[in-house]
């Protein structure tokens, strides 16, 4: 099974806007941590997930993203063995001096999820069922003081977009 190019930069422009859209919105998701201390934890739902910033998820984690529209500020993070759209596989520190503009950065992610693709699910990307993703810096995300955003992080995501349930790690499909 080949894949279309067009897929991924279809994809890769999408990721950059949430990407710059989590930027502007990481704050908000740190007053819920300020609210969950202050009221002794979090009860949310296992099956629902936990609510956090884009820039909290870790390989190995599956969530889904609550972004009510194009934009993302915040993914529910859920057990891999929950109904999830993405697992992240990989994250890759850009090593740039400055900020590549966003086309240089897409073609980076293109090429630097597709081996960890492989380790990470058994099979190579043209064989699986399995679609990947990304998120990357953006030029504000990059420039931020605090956040100094240089991470590539590679997702993976079911051929036709619908919800998996269990982790893809080691599952050779």
């Amino acid at each position: 099974m080949i894949k279309s190019d067009s897929k991924l930069w279809a994809r890769a422009l999408a990721v950059t806007t949430m990407t710059a859209a989590a930027v502007l919105l990481a704050g908000c998701s740190l007053l819920g941590d300020v609210t969950d201390i202050a009221t002794g934890g979090n009860d949310d739902n296992p099956a629902e997930g936990t609510e956090d910033g884009a820039f909290s998820i870790v390989v190995g984690d599956c969530f889904n993203e609550d972004s009510g529209g194009e934009t993302i500020s915040t993914v529910d993070i859920v057990e891999c063995d929950v109904e999830h759209l993405y697992e992240a596989y990989a994250s890759i520190k850009m090593t740039d001096a400055e900020f590549p503009g966003d086309e240089a950065a897409q073609t980076q992610a293109n090429e630097v999820c597709n081996e960890p693709f492989t380790e990470y699910v058994g099979v190579d990307y043209d064989t699986s069922a399995f679609d990947y993703t990304f998120y990357l810096p953006t030029q504000e995300s990059w420039d931020d003081p605090v956040l100094q955003d240089r991470e590539i992080l590679c997702l993976i995501v079911s051929d036709d977009e619908t919800a998996t349930t269990g982790s893809v790690k080691g599952t050779n499909a």
